[in-house]
């Protein structure tokens, strides 16, 4: 009798190893990679594109200030959503086109909330006319696709959707521009303005921009 309850006793332990042992491998694997986050990250895409579209065709109105602002908080929760379906080994072995990925991110994000966030001092429409005019100026921050009427932020989008889409960052790059705009520098590109430099991660950064490059990183890989 004791040889048979000392039988299911251990029995019974083993299960609960077994099971704690499996739930633990269960956790760390989900902490590291989420499966089916591509389907996430195509449908934050998709609506992040939609919004910018109805950003570039309504900020020129001032009437229609609180639709803009409307869709920027919309591209900023795409952007965020993007973000947050990414665990540390989402694009693995290509941790740099991830890094990239985060990158572009940081920089969407912070454009969406100097917008979201921007005052004058004026009052009326003119309050909001020069709001849009300075949400312009953030949205269309690189000159060569500003004179195509084209803003940072649609390219910025196409480059994050080549990489997930496995092309290679320089690559990504060249493809995104290649119907928007003349053959750029891509070494030249943060310099140029295209990502900015306080969306690049600085030294005792947290949170979010300490997962991007930093300006000496960024300039390396785009060599």
């Amino acid at each position: 009798m004791k040889c048979d309850a000392m039988d299911t006793f251990l029995n019974i332990l083993l299960g609960a190893i077994g099971s704690i042992v499996a739930t633990i491998i269960l956790y760390i694997c989900s902490a590291l990679y989420q499966i089916g986050y591509r389907d996430d990250v195509r449908f934050n895409i998709e609506a992040a594109r939609i919004a910018t579209y109805q950003i570039q065709n309504q900020h020129a109105y001032p009437e229609d200030y609180a639709l803009v602002i409307a869709q920027i908080d919309v591209l900023y929760q795409c952007a965020y959503n993007i973000y947050r379906s990414m665990r540390p080994l989402s694009m693995a072995p290509r941790f740099n086109a991830q890094k990239m990925v985060i990158t572009l991110l940081c920089d969407i994000i912070s454009v969406c909330e100097r917008s979201k966030y921007m005052t004058v001092g004026y009052s009326g429409l003119n309050e909001k006319a020069a709001r849009l005019q300075e949400i312009h100026k953030a949205f269309y921050k690189y000159a060569p696709l500003n004179e195509n009427n084209c803003s940072t932020v649609i390219v910025q989008l196409d480059i994050i959707e080549n990489l997930f889409n496995g092309k290679k960052i320089r690559d990504s790059i060249a493809k995104a521009f290649e119907n928007v705009a003349d053959a750029q520098p891509i070494e030249n590109l943060v310099s140029d303005g295209f990502i900015n430099i306080n969306s690049l991660k600085q030294a005792n950064d947290t949170g979010l921009r300490k997962k991007c490059f930093s300006r000496e990183e960024l300039e390396k890989v785009l060599r």
